[in-house]
């Protein structure tokens, strides 16, 4: 694991802003109570994607679609954590 140092030099190498600006969170494994937070995250983050477009193409319906398949990726893959 990285310690918080090194993650801040490498963003700033990156151009991610400073050492001294920089916010680092570190992460931690979801846990089954973070289901909603990441069914939530990820539809929101792909709802506008066009990858997913042709999946769900009735625009009224597709945020909830969406989420029904997030939820069970996100389900799944708390197998493994």
């Amino acid at each position: 694991m990285k310690s918080t140092e090194s993650v801040e030099r490498a963003a700033t190498s990156c151009g991610y802003g400073t050492a001294k600006t920089s916010a680092y969170r570190p992460a931690r494994v979801a846990t089954h109570a973070d289901i909603d937070a990441a069914v939530s995250t990820m539809t929101t983050a792909f709802i506008h994607d066009p990858l997913w477009g042709p999946a769900f193409p009735d625009a009224s319906r597709r945020a909830e679609q969406a989420a029904a398949m997030w939820r069970l990726h996100v389900t799944y893959a708390l197998r493994y954590s």
